[in-house]
C-alpha cells in the first residue's frame, strides 16, 4: 500500500468509529426531539378536537339562526299581504267617501238653485183643468 491508501484507511476508519460514537447520543437527542414532536401532535390534536366542537356549535347556532331567518320571512310576507290588503280595502272605502261627498255636494247644488228660482204662479181655480182627472183609486 501507498501512504495514500494508508492514510484513507485510517481516515474511513476514524470516519467510522466517530460516527459510530456518535449514534448513541444522536438517538437519545432524537428521542427528545420525538417527544417533544410527540407532545407537540398531542397537544395540536387537543386543539383540533376543540376547534371542531366550536365549529359544530357555531355550525348549530347557524342552522338555528337561519330558520329564524326563514320564519322572519315567513312572517313578513304575511304582514306585507295583509298590509296590501287593507290598503286595498282603504283605497275602496276612500272611493266610496269621494263618491258620497261628491254626490251630497250635487244634491246641495241642485236644492240651492232650486231655491234661488223664482216662485211658479199658481192658476186661478175658476178656470177649468183641460186634464182628464181620474179619481183616486181606493184601496192602494
Amino acid at each position: 500500500m501507498t501512504r495514500t491508501q494508508t492514510f484513507l484507511a485510517i481516515l474511513a476508519a476514524i470516519v467510522v468509529t466517530w460516527g459510530c460514537s456518535k449514534a448513541p447520543t444522536g438517538q437519545s437527542a432524537s428521542s427528545a426531539q420525538g417527544k417533544s414532536l410527540e407532545s407537540r401532535v398531542a397537544k395540536l390534536e387537543q386543539e383540533l378536537k376543540a376547534a371542531q366542537a366550536k365549529a359544530a356549535d357555531l355550525e348549530e347556532k347557524f342552522r338555528t339562526e337561519q330558520a329564524r331567518g326563514l320564519a322572519a320571512e315567513k312572517e313578513r310576507d304575511e304582514l306585507r299581504a295583509g298590509l296590501k290588503a287593507r290598503t286595498a280595502e282603504r283605497d275602496a272605502v276612500q272611493a266610496q267617501y269621494d263618491g258620497f261627498r261628491k254626490s251630497l255636494k250635487d244634491l246641495l247644488g241642485h236644492a240651492e238653485a232650486a231655491q234661488a228660482l223664482p216662485a211658479v204662479p199658481v192658476a186661478p181655480a175658476s178656470q177649468p183643468a183641460t186634464v182628464n182627472s181620474l179619481p183616486d183609486p181606493k184601496g192602494l
